[in-house]
């Protein structure tokens, strides 16, 4: 007590400096941490100084005034990804994050360059991009991922490169506003949430970029070997688990403007081998692809595209491992209907199958595709009973096609069309009468014959017969993988983004 007494004067001091220090610690904390050995020593700590090498040009941290970090650059060891940001800035003072911990703010990254080294020439980037991020602290991580923030990303550019000196492609000037949303479940866990994002606009189309991306959306373009033509792509209601990066969801639409793809692609391959066509293919102008991304699959719908002289529709899912379960359409080839001219007899066979459609079911791997024989057969069946109900005006007129194992009689396809065949053919049967009224009215033939050239008769009069061979020969292949899956259908996607928190 009389040491408390002697000695009060000098512990008071000491009690008061210590203080002082403190405050003095606690203003200049946010300089010290500008400091570059201070700052290279947070760094290190931060991240995961055998992943990646970080470097800061400079920091700017006040209590009452925002973050601000300038040309950041994180460098992966072994070369699979680059980042350099100019321009990283925070609208909270350090003040407001003591009061309001888990409102993080928004943060603005300005003119971001991301440059990612795929690993092989047969590697993509869905599948290989920029690998795991940089191993963290967990309790760190944990702790930031329950916060919320807006990040708002101007200007960036993503350059996309392989090994063996391929021609890098990428996307640039993409803007777009991306949150953190913490899980609602430890197994649901955080994810982030995009609302909308343009990646391309009318952008130049490549061989690398079909290879390493687009194959997923229109799979026609999987090992093309030259690419002409014009692209837009934009995203929305994009969900990210940060757990697990391949089980995002969301949507899209991609735009193909014009289009031109020549070598070979194995999915154009099957369909113009069955078709009996070349294997060129032009993609309708303003063509647009609608596909919803979940569970691991592309679903898409709206590719059209010709092949020699018919058009192609696709529809169904390509997996993020690259199977296939797709409906390719061709309508038939017939005009219009019009009013017949004098001298002209109705052509009923054609008239019923115009507007008629055959589906082709594909399997497989975008690598190698496969035409399902069982499912192609229904498909062909359910046409010729169509155009039978439409040429005998019975809509209930049925066909039993299948064979005592259940399986679609293909041969029974044919049997019926070279029925129809025969039986307009017959004595006194369509084609005698036709042959008769063209020779009473030369005129009327002659006019026909300078309207309508002869490569336009040939898909008219041979489509559908030769669509019943390649199924024949369809159903003999040893090869053929028995049809097992259902039709494609769009998958349904809820994302609720009211949940995220607007700061």
């Amino acid at each position: 007590m009389n040491f408390l007494k002697k000695h009060w004067g000098k512990l008071l001091g000491l009690v008061g400096g210590a203080v002082a220090m403190l405050i003095v610690l606690v203003l200049a904390a946010p300089m010290i941490i500008g400091v570059g050995p201070v700052r290279s020593f947070l760094l290190n700590h931060l991240f995961n100084g055998k992943e990646v090498a970080v470097s800061v040009g400079s920091v700017s941290v006040g209590w009452f005034h925002p973050t601000e970090i300038q040309n950041l650059r994180i460098q992966q060891n072994e070369g699979k990804y680059n980042v350099g940001v100019p321009r990283i800035a925070n609208d909270v003072t350090l003040f407001q994050l003591i009061t309001k911990p888990r409102q993080l703010g928004n943060l603005t990254i300005e003119q971001p360059l991301i440059v990612i080294e795929l690993p092989s020439e047969q590697a993509d980037l869905v599948n290989d991009g920029v690998g795991d991020a940089p191993s963290l602290d967990q309790a760190q991580v944990e702790s930031a991922l329950q916060r919320t923030i807006d990040v708002q990303v101007i200007d960036a550019t993503v350059q996309v490169k392989k090994p063996g000196g391929g021609e890098p492609w990428g996307f640039e000037r993409i803007g777009f506003l991306a949150q953190l949303r913490p899980g609602r479940t430890e197994e649901e866990g955080p994810s982030i949430l995009i609302p909308q994002a343009t990646l391309m606009d009318r952008q130049q189309m490549t061989k690398e970029m079909c290879d390493d991306m687009l194959k997923f959306v229109a799979p026609i373009v999987t090992g093309a070997t030259q690419v002409d033509g014009e692209i837009s792509l934009s995203l929305s209601d994009i969900r990210v688990p940060l757990a697990d990066r391949q089980n995002s969801v969301g949507k899209g639409q991609m735009t193909i403007h014009k289009a031109q793809l020549t070598g070979k692609s194995p999915m154009v391959k099957k369909i113009s081998e069955f078709l009996g066509l070349g294997p060129s293919v032009e993609v309708f102008t303003d063509c647009t692809i609608n596909f919803e991304l979940a569970d691991k699959q592309v679903y898409h719908e709206g590719l059209d595209f010709g092949i020699g002289n018919l058009r192609v529709r696709t529809r169904g899912f390509v997996g993020l491992d690259k199977s296939l379960n797709l409906i390719a359409e061709i309508p038939m080839p017939l005009d219009p209907v019009e009013e017949l001219k004098e001298g002209e007899l109705p052509r009923p066979i054609l008239s019923a199958l115009r507007g008629k459609t055959i589906e082709i079911p594909i399997v497989g791997t975008l690598d190698k595709p496969i035409i399902d024989k069982d499912r192609l057969g229904q498909s062909l069946m359910a046409t010729a009973e169509s155009t039978l109900r439409d040429i005998l005006k019975n809509d209930d007129l049925q066909l039993n096609l299948e064979g005592e194992n259940g399986e679609v009689d293909v041969d029974g396809i044919l049997d019926l069309a070279g029925s129809l065949l025969e039986n307009v053919n017959r004595e006194g049967g369509m084609f005698d009468q036709m042959r008769e009224r063209r020779e009473t009215n030369p005129r009327g033939r002659n006019n026909k014959a300078d309207n309508t050239t002869e490569e336009e008769d040939a898909p008219r009069e041979g489509l559908f017969k030769r669509l019943l061979k390649r199924a024949q020969e369809a159903a003999e292949d040893p090869n053929a993988v028995p049809g097992d899956q259902q039709d494609p259908a769009a998958p349904e996607i809820e994302i609720d983004l009211s949940e995220a928190v607007d700061l």
